[in-house]
C-alpha cells in the first residue's frame, strides 16, 4: 500500500521451534510482548473493539488494472492480491532472513522476484506503471505476532517527504486459518484528518473516547521504560490534532 495508509498489525505470535532459530524467536516473542504491552496499556481499546468486530473483509483482487499509487502525495491507497509462486517466494525470504550470516544477496534476489510480481497492480502518480529497474529497498523485516499494535504508518517514511514509495505486507503462515479474524487491519480516516503533507502518524485512543493524532515519533524500550505514558494519553510535543471521538476521526 501507499506510504500514507494507516496500519495496524494484529494477530498473535508464536514460535515453531525448530532449529536453529529458536532462541532468536524466542527473544523476539519476549521484544514483542513487551513492546504489546506497552501500546495496550497506554491506549484505550473499548471504543475500537466493536468497529474491529465490524470492519469488512478486504477481498484479494488479482486484476493487474486495478493498480494503487504509489505517488509521494498519495493517501490511503491498497489493495490485496495473490500469485501462485508468493508463498515458495515467502518461505525463501524467511530462510534467507534467519541465515546465520544473513544472506543480504538471496534475499536481494527474491525481494526481486516478489517486487516483480507486485509491479503490475502498482502505478507513479503520473499514472506510468512501475518499472523494477526504479526500485531501492529499504528494508525487509521478518517476524510473528503483532509487534506495534496500534494506528499508525511507520517512521521511516518521515526520511523520504517527497519520494514515491510502497510497501509489501505478506502472510506467510496463517495461523488462524478458521477464526478469519485477519492478521491487519487497515484504518480509514474521515476527509481531512489524514493529509497528503502529513509527517509519520500515530493516533491514541483516550480514556474518555478521545482521539488524539499525533507524530510518530517512536520510542525505545529503554525511553518507554524510564517515561512511561499514563494510560490513554500522549505527550504533547507529539500531538497535532484531538478529536472527540473515533467516529470523527472516521
Amino acid at each position: 500500500g501507499s506510504k500514507r495508509g494507516a496500519a495496524m498489525p494484529a494477530s498473535a505470535a508464536k514460535c515453531d521451534g525448530r532449529p536453529p532459530g529458536l532462541a532468536a524467536c524466542e527473544a523476539a516473542l519476549r521484544r514483542q510482548e513487551r513492546a504489546v504491552g506497552y501500546d495496550m496499556r497506554s491506549q484505550h481499546w473499548a471504543a475500537a473493539l466493536p468497529l474491529l468486530d465490524q470492519a469488512r473483509n478486504i477481498t484479494i483482487d488479482d486484476d493487474a488494472r486495478s493498480t494503487i499509487s504509489v505517488s509521494a502525495t498519495a493517501v490511503g491507497e491498497y489493495k490485496a492480491w495473490t500469485h501462485p509462486r508468493v508463498p515458495s517466494i515467502l518461505t525463501g525470504i524467511n530462510a534467507a532472513y534467519k541465515h546465520a550470516d544473513r544472506d543480504t544477496g538471496r534475499l536481494a534476489s527474491l525481494a526481486d522476484e516478489l517486487a516483480s510480481l507486485a509491479l503490475p497492480h502498482l502505478r507513479h502518480g503520473d499514472g506510468s506503471p512501475v518499472q523494477l529497474e526504479s526500485l531501492a529497498y529499504f528494508n525487509v523485516a521478518v517476524g510473528t505476532g503483532a509487534p506495534f499494535p496500534a494506528i499508525h504508518w511507520d517512521m521511516a517514511w518521515g526520511m523520504f517527504p517527497n519520494v514515491e514509495g510502497f510497501q509489501l505486507w505478506c502472510v506467510v503462515e496463517d495461523e488462524y486459518p478458521a477464526h478469519q479474524d485477519g492478521s491487519m487491519f487497515i484504518v480509514e480516516a474521515a476527509d481531512g484528518v489524514v493529509a497528503s503533507s502529513d509527517m509519520p502518524l500515530h493516533f491514541t485512543l483516550q480514556v474518555d473516547g478521545q482521539v488524539i493524532k499525533g507524530l510518530h515519533l517512536g520510542q525505545t524500550r529503554r525511553a518507554r521504560e524510564q517515561h512511561p505514558a499514563p494510560q490513554g494519553t500522549l505527550k504533547a510535543a507529539g500531538s497535532l490534532r484531538t478529536f472527540d471521538s473515533i467516529h470523527s476521526a472516521g
